[in-house]
């Protein structure tokens, strides 16, 4: 792709800096690209996809791989840290998950049911700004876990982290679009 392309689904950049995002299919050209399904098909469980749009159900599948991990991590949780050398770590990364699993859930279960309407866009919403400090969060709690308490990794994750969030939170301050760019 050439620089400064304006296709659909490509940044418009001038060198290294983008200056506008690209636009989500819309729902005409979804209509217009998507293929039939013929009543042979053996995908024609997929066929609410196509009435609900195409970010129904792996956005719904996304809500519930929060879930059944964290379920099955409040269960074993007690007998994992009964025979850890660190079970303290064994409790921060269950409570860490658990904190981190309604938050990301609202946030895929918001684009399951919104993505597509107008005013509402993926990247520019609270529940994808808690969502990714809620996944910073962990990642400090994951890291001081793993590393049975270490001062020194936490504080330097701590920095690392809050930095992190604290451009999130600006960037939803300022109303901008947020984007893969901020996945760091």
């Amino acid at each position: 792709q050439a620089l400064g392309s304006t296709q659909r689904g490509v940044p418009n950049m001038t060198g290294h800096r983008i200056k506008s995002w690209p636009l989500s299919p819309s729902p005409k050209d979804l209509k217009a690209s998507r293929k039939t399904i013929s009543k042979w098909s053996l995908l024609q469980w997929l066929e609410p996809e196509i009435a609900f749009g195409e970010t129904f159900w792996p956005e719904v599948f996304s809500a519930l791989t929060m879930l059944f991990p964290a379920l099955h991590g409040y269960y074993m949780a007690p007998d994992i840290a009964a025979d850890a050398s660190f079970p303290q770590g064994v409790w921060a990364l269950l409570y860490a998950t658990l904190f981190h699993c309604p938050v990301s859930m609202a946030y895929h279960l918001a684009n399951a049911a919104f993505n597509g309407m107008s005013g509402y866009d993926v990247f520019n919403t609270p529940f994808r700004t808690a969502d990714l400090v809620a996944i910073h969060l962990c990642c400090i709690a994951f890291g001081w876990a793993e590393s049975h308490g270490d001062i020194s990794y936490t504080i330097f994750l701590i920095v690392i982290n809050v930095g992190c969030i604290l451009s999130l939170l600006h960037t939803l301050a300022l109303g901008r679009r947020g984007g893969r760019h901020e996945n760091y």
